[in-house]
């Protein structure tokens, strides 16, 4: 009998501590996104820690810690969440680009430049070869920045102006003014509309003519057949329709593709 009056006030105890943990829980994820809609970063990430402490597989807040780490300017810390959180949830675009520009902000270069390498390799699409460009851009390096740039036009088969815009600004920023005019050329000829071209023409000084576009030879794979496509800035393509279909095994990005 007295074993049994213990017993129950015991279970009764453990659920009541269980119900507040339960909700000081819920508490410390409602009061972080709050905070994290606010931009109070430190509160944010604060709250965010306490929630992980019996939630350590949601991904989505430790993104967010992650992403309240790299506004506070700790790049460490936002490096380790973010990593965390790449390897539960690998291809996210989101994740990726919070998780490089977090190793480059805390100065872990080999390690961006794995990441950014890797994810290019595998995926295979503009926008990830463009990253990779852009980011060795801010590290100074050239060479590897010229690389990425070509695999980029090369992967979208001449459909997106990006790669050689930013070919473009690559050549004309050594000097290169040939190879910028060139680049300039062929994103004239895939998207002779472009703000984006007609400011460089302006800058280059040079003229826009009929014979000025010219197709890249990445384009090759489809626009034989639409050989109306190309013209001069300000033109309407000819015979080619508004979307060709991609080459087959050419995965469009978000940056330039239909």
């Amino acid at each position: 009998m007295h074993t049994r009056a213990i017993i129950l006030p015991t279970i009764a105890l453990a659920a009541l501590l269980a119900s507040c943990k339960s909700t000081n829980t819920a508490g410390y994820l409602i009061d972080g996104d709050l905070a994290y809609t606010a931009t109070q970063w430190p509160k944010a990430a604060d709250n965010y820690e306490k929630y992980l402490t019996t939630r350590e597989g949601d991904h989505r807040v430790r993104e967010r810690l992650g992403n309240a780490y790299l506004n506070m300017g700790e790049y460490p810390k936002a490096v380790h969440e973010l990593r965390l959180v790449h390897t539960q949830v690998p291809g996210n675009v989101k994740v990726t680009n919070a998780l490089a520009e977090a190793l480059f902000k805390a100065g872990k270069n080999d390690e961006l430049y794995r990441l950014l390498r890797s994810e290019a390799v595998e995926s295979q699409t503009e926008a990830d070869w463009m990253r990779l460009g852009d980011y060795a851009i801010k590290l100074g390096d050239k060479d590897t920045a010229q690389t990425a740039y070509r695999s980029a036009a090369k992967v979208c088969a001449g459909r997106s102006i990006d790669p050689y815009i930013a070919l473009f600004d690559y050549h004309r920023d050594l000097g290169q003014r040939e190879e910028a005019i060139r680049n300039l050329r062929y994103a004239a000829w895939v998207d002779p509309n472009s703000s984006k071209v007609a400011e460089r023409i302006k800058l280059a000084g040079v003229i826009d003519g009929p014979t000025f576009a010219q197709m890249p030879a990445e384009a090759g794979n489809w626009a034989d057949k639409y050989a109306g496509q190309a013209g001069s800035v300000g033109s309407e393509p000819a015979e080619a329709p508004a979307n060709p279909a991609l080459p087959q095994g050419v995965k469009p990005s978000g940056k330039g593709a239909p």
